[in-house]
């Protein structure tokens, strides 16, 4: 119901157009977690290395 007991104006929306807007949507939500992930990984990656490059370097220190 609307205001004053009136009835509220129907917005109608072809559902291809909620299909293409649902896979916009979910294309960003999974380019997010990608994204996020994938500079975790780069992360957890550039510690190892520079862990690796310290003992490298104790190793080879005289």
């Amino acid at each position: 119901m609307g205001h004053n007991g009136a009835a509220a104006p129907r917005v109608c929306v072809p559902a291809n157009e909620v299909s293409v807007l649902i896979g916009l949507l979910a294309t960003l939500c999974l380019r997010s977690t990608f994204l996020k992930l994938t500079h975790s990984f780069n992360d957890i990656n550039n510690w190892q290395c520079r862990e690796e490059n310290k003992n490298s370097y104790e190793q080879h220190k005289v």
